[in-house]
């Protein structure tokens, strides 16, 4: 399996970090290939949504390795942060790495952060909301000004 692992992973253009994370570690991320493998899917659709809601906070490492890396595809960082809006649980792990991607050069990675900051997210994230309610996207300044009011009270 492990052989198997690092030949599917070497044609993916995050080698050398998920290599690091999924091979080499001493727990290994299994649900890594499997996640990846449902985010890329080219007709992504709400039945592909149900295995990783039914997966719920193992595939949390996963989406760690996805939002973290710079180089990880736009769609798929975009709908991870779709289903981590919809997992129940403690999803606050997320905050820092949701925030640092409202910087992001991709539009949907914009728009998709800020929504799951609108479920997550506090009234300490607001500058960097705030800042992107004069991007250049009128798609990134909507999501921008409707998750402002979201962040402002009390979490459910």
């Amino acid at each position: 399996i492990m052989v198997r692992c690092i030949l599917f992973l070497a044609n993916i253009p995050l080698i050398s970090l998920i290599l690091a994370a999924v091979c080499s570690a001493d727990e290994p991320v299994p649900e890594l290939v499997r996640v990846q493998l449902i985010l890329r899917g080219e007709h992504f659709k709400a039945a592909d949504v149900k295995p990783l809601l039914e997966m719920g906070e193992r595939a949390f490492p996963a989406y760690e390795i996805i939002i973290g890396n710079p180089e990880s595809d736009p769609t798929e960082v975009a709908r991870a942060f779709g289903i981590i809006g919809q997992v129940k649980g403690s999803r606050s792990r997320f905050i820092d790495s949701t925030v640092a991607r409202l910087a992001d050069s991709n539009r949907g990675v914009r728009t998709a952060a800020l929504g799951l900051l609108g479920r997550i997210g506090s009234e300490r994230d607001t500058a960097p909301i705030i800042a992107l309610l004069s991007d250049e996207d009128l798609m990134v300044r909507t999501a921008a000004a409707d998750t402002l009011p979201k962040i402002g009270g009390k979490r459910d």
